[in-house]
């Protein structure tokens, strides 16, 4: 639900800048405009990516200072 309104005040504030807004304003000017569902996934998924490879790469960091302080 959070999503939706931030796709929703992206679109009614286009001028703001940002990783939503951009995505936002880029499906909205191509000829195969997304639903709001598409790009809520989208979104989604990118978050969720971000946060998986960002864990991943501080575990490593700990283990690899953990073997050599």
């Amino acid at each position: 639900a959070q999503l939706r309104q931030f796709v929703r005040d992206a679109r009614a504030h286009a001028a703001r800048t940002g990783l939503i807004n951009d995505m936002v304003s880029a499906f909205d000017r191509s000829d195969d405009a997304l639903s709001d569902d598409v790009l809520v996934a989208n979104i989604r998924l990118l978050l969720l990516g971000g946060h998986d490879t960002t864990a991943s790469t501080m575990a490593w960091m700990v283990i690899e200072l953990a073997r050599q302080p």
